[in-house]
């Protein structure tokens, strides 16, 4: 019997490196001269917004008014569709691949790109997806390429980033890549949890541990045993529960509320907050010790207004996702690059919200000559008695509480009334579902009935 010959069989790597000398900019005009900045990854944002990585006050200079970004084929600068335009010397441009020592200006500030010694080597995914979330752009895939690394790892990992970045996704997207994914995902959401009922929720209490305590609970860190406990929003935990998380965290250890007994967890801890917990820190108001615990390696999730090129992807994987509830409505390329152009404080939250919306209710600036939309099926909302149509205001607000009553009672029973669950479907903060909640019965500001 013959030997069949040895083949070889070459497996792509998912990641890829990029390398490069390091780049600075120099401001060399304007208010902001004498500015230098270096490039701290694969992205530079310039602008006259705080939120920029180089901030220029200039009147000129528009809130994001362009990008710098190494790729394998060199420093590429893009115009973000600023007002008064980007030259590269006496050139006007929208994308260009830059020399060393080129002059910039955008608008009328004037900037001096020069490469460093220092060489940069940063790895990315090839594919712009990772689990659930996805994106081609470098941020997303540089962080894409440092989740997978940590999914092989059993490290206390920090997301920072602004709301609405998906700092929870990235969370469950690291349980699904670790050796834990056949156990639990944990969500403990400080923001939600009155501070009050925080700590039971921790660590777990015994019966008639205090008034109320009518059974025993167990605790996040118990549910999480074998698995992965996200913790959401810890800057909110007070500086009391901060010690007795971080015993947790060094040992394993805690102790229900009511209980003489030390019990031990083997929970992965991935903590996330929109907070700059390092000004926290130095302001009192966080443990410094808790936080380099939690920071054992610290990941910053990119705002929406860093990616625009993601915004497609992302509205098409929504659509994918509400397409089907609201009869397949499309969403032209004009409003998708209107979208680029936005600054999305709301981030990827805000994006869905948009998405549903313009599904729901179409672009605010339609055709005015096409044909107009119907109001049938309406008239008990515009009209009165009569027949007649109601003022606009009154129509509006009729038709917007039976939409509110509606939209809100059908996602709490989908939730089974848990109000956090209902508020992160919703794509809001669970004190402004309490408040819509409270402002619909006027009876709640009498307390619990007994």
């Amino acid at each position: 019997m013959s030997k069949l010959p040895t083949q070889t069989i070459a497996i792509p790597s998912p990641l890829e490196h990029i390398r490069g000398r390091r780049a600075s900019l120099e401001v060399t005009s304007g208010a902001s001269k004498g500015q230098l900045r270096l490039m701290d990854g694969l992205v530079l944002r310039v602008g006259s917004a705080p939120g920029n990585d180089l901030v220029l006050d200039d009147p000129t200079v528009s809130k994001q008014h362009f990008r710098l970004e190494l790729d394998p084929r060199g420093y590429r600068i893009l115009d973000l569709g600023s007002k008064n335009g980007l030259r590269l010397g006496d050139l006007r441009v929208t994308e260009a691949f830059l020399p060393d020592n080129c002059r910039i200006f955008a608008g009328n500030v004037g900037l001096r790109f020069r490469l460093t010694r220092e060489e940069l080597d940063e790895e990315v995914t090839v594919k712009g997806a990772l689990g659930e979330m996805v994106g081609q752009s470098l941020p997303m895939r540089r962080l894409f390429a440092r989740l997978s690394r940590l999914g092989e790892s059993n490290v206390t990992v920090l997301l920072e980033g602004e709301s609405g970045t998906g700092k929870e996704l990235a969370a469950e997207t690291l349980h699904a890549q670790s050796r834990r994914a056949g156990g639990p995902f944990v969500v403990l959401d400080c923001g939600a949890i009155p501070e009050n009922l925080l700590e039971s929720q921790i660590f777990g209490h015994r019966k008639g541990a205090f008034t109320g305590a009518t059974d025993n609970l167990v605790g996040a860190l118990e549910r999480a045993d074998g698995g992965t406990l996200f913790v959401d929003e810890v800057g909110e935990l007070p500086l009391a529960l901060q010690s007795k998380l971080l015993r947790a965290l060094d040992r394993g250890q805690y102790q229900p509320l009511g209980s003489e007994t030390w019990k031990t967890s083997d929970a992965r801890i991935i903590a996330a907050t929109n907070r700059d917990l390092k000004a926290e820190v130095a302001a009192g108001r966080f443990r410094e010790d808790l936080y380099f615990r939690l920071a054992v390696v610290g990941l910053r999730l990119p705002s929406l207004r860093e990616r625009p090129e993601d915004i497609p992807l992302l509205v098409e994987r929504f659509m994918d996702a509400l397409g089907g509830s609201f009869g397949g409505g499309t969403i032209s390329q004009q409003r998708l690059e209107e979208w680029k152009r936005l600054d999305w404080p709301g981030n990827v939250r805000e994006l869905r919200n948009a998405v549903e919306r313009e599904l729901v209710l179409g672009p605010d600036d339609r055709d005015e000559t096409a044909a107009p939309r119907t109001l049938a099926g309406l008239d008990c909302f515009v009209q009165g008695p009569d027949g007649a149509y109601l003022p606009y205001k009154d129509a509006k607000a009729r038709l917007l509480a039976v939409f509110d009553a509606s939209y809100w009672q059908g996602l709490l029973q989908a939730n089974g009334g848990n109000i956090s669950a209902a508020a992160r479907q919703a794509g809001i903060h669970r004190k402004s579902l309490e408040y819509l909640l409270k402002r619909k019965d006027p009876g709640a500001d009498e307390g619990p009935q007994q």
